[in-house]
Parts: structure tokens; C-alpha cells; sequence
């Protein structure tokens, strides 16, 4: 998302990104757990995508808790709540572009439901 083009330059550059998931009720008071949510191949469409979600949560699932959804296990209500909590979060699959230079794009899911980042672009001011 930081690399979206923005009035002639990537976003970062320009202005100050924050990425509210809106997915916790409570965001300020629930902190972000060190655990992991991968989701492979929600649309089913994709074996590869489903094969490196599992070396990636192979990898993590020693080091920290971890879930794998995939395929038709990946719908909306099962990635909202592990992602409320997750502190990382992997995701193989389609994505779709969409929107005004982007800011519409979202991750398919198994339901036909859409995992969505809507930042909060917000001016940099000078010594801040």
C-alpha cells in the first residue's frame, strides 16, 4: 500500500500512513498477539498458493502460534477473527486491484467476502 502512486511519487513519501483493520471492537485496548494467520488459496483456484501457506506456516508454527486457512476454510468471519489478534499475517493468493489509484484493492476470500485495508492518510507537518 505505501507504494501506491500519489501525485506523482509513492505515498510514503509524501504523507503518513496508518492501516486501522477496523477488525478489533476494542483496538486501543487489546494488543496485537505474537502469533501468525496465513491464508492460502481462498478462491481454490490456486494449488501453488496453497502450497507455500503451508511451508509458511511449517516455518512460523515453531516459533509462534499460528493458524492456516485455506481453501474454502478462509472466509470472512474466520479470517476476521484470528486477524483481530494477529501480529503477523501472510497471505497467498489473488489479490484484486481496484479503486482510484488502488485504494479499493482487497485480498479475495472463500465466501466471496474481501479482506480490505482502507488506510487513513493523514499530512506530515514539519518536525512531527
Amino acid at each position: 500500500m505505501h507504494a501506491l502512486p500519489f501525485r506523482g511519487a509513492p505515498l510514503l513519501e509524501q504523507l503518513a500512513v496508518d492501516y486501522p483493520l477496523g477488525l478489533r471492537a476494542q483496538a486501543h485496548d487489546a494488543p496485537l498477539e505474537r502469533r501468525a494467520l496465513i491464508v492460502g488459496d481462498a478462491l481454490g483456484d490456486l494449488p501453488a498458493a496453497r502450497t507455500e501457506a503451508g511451508l509458511v506456516f511449517a516455518a512460523l508454527a515453531p516459533r509462534m502460534p499460528s493458524r492456516l486457512l485455506a481453501g474454502p476454510e478462509a472466509t470472512s468471519r474466520a479470517v476476521a477473527g484470528q486477524l483481530s489478534r494477529a501480529g503477523l499475517f501472510h497471505y497467498a493468493g489473488h489479490g484484486v486491484f481496484a479503486g482510484a489509484e488502488g485504494w479499493e484493492s482487497a485480498l479475495p476470500l472463500a465466501d466471496g467476502g474481501r479482506c480490505e485495508f482502507r488506510p487513513i492518510v493523514t499530512t506530515r507537518f514539519a518536525g512531527t
